[in-house]
């Protein structure tokens, strides 16, 4: 017998391919899931654009990043298969069953690095950024003070940000990433074709 749960997802699955897409972005929907994810994902990886290519150069830049997005690629592909043969939702419950409970501790510690890093380094780039911004308007000197600054990006947006329980109330705001996003990119694309002054390339970007 089928009960209303099974009523909305043949209603839902007898919608077009534009009314699915253009419906209303709902918390904790797929869409908005995958939306969240992959700003996420490509506002880390824009950063390392501008470190490749100086470093190796335009062709071996872009082969680095390729392989890199491939090995990516694979990695997540083999992660999606082991949860779905297994029934787990998470990195630790996978290791867990098919390594053991010594291995599942491992790689806690591991993520925790990893998340304790990222945030670290996050931080950082954030007074890099903020600093250079605040620069333009004025020449005081108490936007040097990294602790200072570091604490009042935390306290009045990075704190307020993380009280949601879901990630996905953000929605909307994570799609304003692409515009910095872009911004880089083009940067990048016209410092390769066109033959800008070095300082002024660093400054706008």
């Amino acid at each position: 017998m089928a009960g209303p749960a099974a009523s909305s997802v043949h209603e839902e699955d007898d919608r077009s391919w534009l009314e699915r897409a253009f419906s209303p972005l709902h918390p904790g929907s797929l869409r908005v899931c995958v939306f969240t994810l992959v700003f996420s994902a490509v506002g880390v990886g824009i950063l390392s654009l501008p470190w490749a290519f100086a470093v190796l150069g335009m062709w071996w830049g872009m082969a680095i990043l390729i392989l890199s997005g491939v090995a990516s690629l694979v990695s997540m592909k083999a992660l999606l298969d082991v949860g779905r043969a297994t029934g787990m939702n998470s990195y630790q419950d996978c290791v867990k069953l098919y390594m053991g409970s010594a291995s599942c501790r491992v790689v806690e510690g591991v993520l925790f690095l990893d998340c304790f890093g990222a945030t670290a380094a996050f931080m950082n780039f954030m007074f890099d950024f903020i600093h250079d911004f605040i620069g333009i308007f004025t020449t005081s000197a108490w936007f040097d003070n990294k602790a200072l600054i570091i604490m009042i990006l935390t306290l009045l947006f990075i704190f307020p940000l993380c009280l949601p329980q879901s990630v996905t109330r953000w929605r909307f705001l994570t799609a304003l990433c692409t515009l910095p996003i872009f911004y880089v990119i083009l940067m990048l694309f016209v410092s390769t074709f066109l033959p800008l002054d070095r300082g002024e390339f660093y400054c706008g970007i």
